[in-house]
């Protein structure tokens, strides 16, 4: 589940500078993840009854004894808190020529991995990624041996903290 509250404002800075805006918003983010991790009685077919399965407990949770002891149900559960921002300028250099910058920190949330091994549950949550980016460009509008035309030009450059990637771990009862 996520909510969150954004604020944009932008302002026609033409009569000091002619052409020129500046631009920023804010962003608060709440996201709250909830789930469950559910062990459930496969059917089995028995020898007796050739064809008969055990019955399938749906929508229950099943505890079982496995090689490493009693598996029973699990609730994972986090929340992740976000405060992100954007910034920019941008110029109108020609009725058909506009150049910009802006900055920005974005945000994905975090979350939690229900298949890591049930013996840690705290370990099973993980960080949010956050990005801080500034980007430059060229945006233009001009013809082409009589067709309209539009050039757009931008580097950007972002740098990531707490990226998410996936691992894969194999567990003591090969999982996962």
């Amino acid at each position: 589940t996520s909510s969150a509250g954004y604020a944009y404002a932008e302002y026609d800075a033409s009569k000091i500078v002619p052409g020129l805006k500046v631009n920023g918003g804010v962003r608060y983010t709440h996201d709250t993840v909830d789930s469950f991790n559910v062990n459930y009685l496969a059917p089995v077919s028995t020898p007796i009854l050739a064809g008969a399965f055990a019955p399938f407990p749906h929508g229950q949770c099943t505890t079982y004894v496995g090689l490493a002891g009693p598996v029973t149900c699990k609730e994972f559960k986090a929340s992740f808190n976000a405060f992100t921002w954007t910034g920019g300028v941008s110029y109108q250099i020609a009725p058909n020529d506009l150049v910009y910058a802006k900055i920005s920190k974005g945000y994905r949330p975090g979350g939690v991995n229900s298949s890591f091994p049930p013996s840690d549950l705290s370990a099973s949550t993980y960080k949010p990624e956050y990005d801080r980016s500034i980007e430059i460009g060229l945006k233009s509008q001009f013809s082409l041996a009589g067709l309209p035309t539009r050039f757009n030009i931008a580097a950007y450059r972002d740098n990531y903290t707490s990226i998410q990637q996936n691992v894969s771990v194999i567990s003591d009862n090969n999982i996962n």
